[in-house]
């Protein structure tokens, strides 16, 4: 598959694939929102600590929005969250950690997943059967193209449907800038 960049129009490959959720690496944790001293805290640029970072992944974990998440967009702000082949989530941590949320706290919206995966993964050329051999599987798309990740990461967050705030704005803004001379 592919998608586009945010604002720079490049365009990504990508691959779909199924893990488990608790294999995806994210930013923060997903219940306490303290960050991952596993995950490159470069590749995040949002705030997570803040509270409007917080009420979107447990609002969302409340009512998980299955078409969201398994609608090809060809955009890397939305749809499947993207991965780095380690399991390091580039785009979609908010998605990632309301699925994991979702898991423990509203077991019946992460069926609901589970219900709309099934129908899903055959037109993500992933077998029905293959979907079997997973507890807890979450589609992700793993990215193919070489990218820095941390750009690719700021990138991913301009398009974001919650705004961020002044500070993560400038600094995302200069980071592309930067790029682009």
């Amino acid at each position: 598959s592919f998608a586009l960049g945010a604002k720079s129009l490049s365009r990504y490959e990508f691959r779909y694939r199924l893990v488990e959720a608790h294999d995806l690496q994210v930013s923060h944790d997903p219940f306490t929102f303290v960050p991952n001293p596993k995950y490159p805290q470069e590749l995040q640029p949002r705030d997570r600590t803040r509270a409007a970072d917080q009420a979107q992944v447990i609002t969302f974990a409340a009512k998980l929005n299955t078409e969201a998440l398994l609608t090809e967009f060809h955009s890397i702000d939305r749809g499947a969250p993207i991965i780095g082949k380690d399991l390091i989530t580039e785009s979609g941590n908010g998605r990632v950690m309301a699925i994991q949320r979702a898991i423990t706290e509203h077991p019946e919206e992460y069926r609901k997943y589970l219900d709309a995966l099934k129908e899903a993964v055959p037109k993500f050329a992933i077998p029905l059967t293959y979907l079997a051999k997973f507890k807890q599987p979450v589609l992700v798309r793993e990215r193919l193209t070489k990218v820095d990740r941390a750009t690719f990461g700021k990138e991913a967050n301009l398009g974001t449907s919650l705004g961020t705030s002044p500070v993560e704005t400038a600094v995302m803004d200069a980071s592309l800038l930067r790029l682009q001379d």
